[in-house]
């Protein structure tokens, strides 16, 4: 990030989850505690992750050479769901 790491750490996952959080009625505006199983990652590398906590985090993160579009990919269960919508984006990498 472009303040020396002093804002966050973590690449763009931080961002990315404050981004797609919203808060509850009466939480705090200043700042946000997100669970550990809210966002996922190491889906890409990762095997035996497969538990009721990947069904429920709300953020699932491949990064990894095994991307779930690719023919290798971990996890396609969980990402099947979700190819119709990007189908038309995927078919280059397909």
């Amino acid at each position: 990030n472009a303040c020396g790491g002093k804002l966050w750490k973590g690449g763009s996952q931080p961002p990315l989850s404050l981004a797609l959080y919203t808060a509850d009625d009466g939480a705090a505006q200043d700042f946000a505690v997100l669970d550990q199983g809210w966002n996922v990652g190491d889906l890409g590398w990762r095997t035996g992750l497969y538990t009721v906590e990947l069904h429920e985090a709300k953020i699932l993160h491949w990064n990894g050479k095994r991307k779930p579009w690719a023919p290798n990919g971990n996890y396609h269960d969980l990402w099947q769901p979700h190819r119709l919508r990007f189908d038309a984006l995927l078919h280059a990498f397909v």
